[in-house]
């Protein structure tokens, strides 16, 4: 057993940290995850705001005033949600290319 774990473990380490640094560029293993975090994120949220918009045309089209009030109320917290979503995107990719332009990752 103490042979075995002699042999591999030199190995095992090397790979846990190179995962655990993102790789052998830290700054690029870092920038290109956060922008498949963002990128995720966006696509989580557009999904999101369309199901909003049906629920709402569903509320909307289904009943009486109420529903129909209901329906509108949901459609502008969904384009709300959607274009603070937006700006928060457009925030992070300027400063994603500014600081890869600035430090030249």
């Amino acid at each position: 057993m103490d042979k075995f774990l002699m042999t591999n473990f030199p190995t095992a380490y090397a790979k846990a940290m190179n995962e655990l640094t993102l790789g052998a560029d830290p700054i690029g293993g870092t920038s290109s995850l956060l922008n498949k975090l963002s990128r995720g994120l966006m696509v989580i949220l557009a999904a999101y705001a369309v199901f909003i918009f049906v629920w709402g045309a569903i509320l909307y089209t289904s009943g009486g005033e109420e529903s129909a009030r209901s329906g509108k109320k949901k459609w502008q917290k969904a384009t709300i949600g959607l274009v603070v979503g937006l700006i928060a995107f457009i925030i992070v990719e300027f400063l994603k290319n500014y600081t890869s332009q600035s430090f030249g990752a």
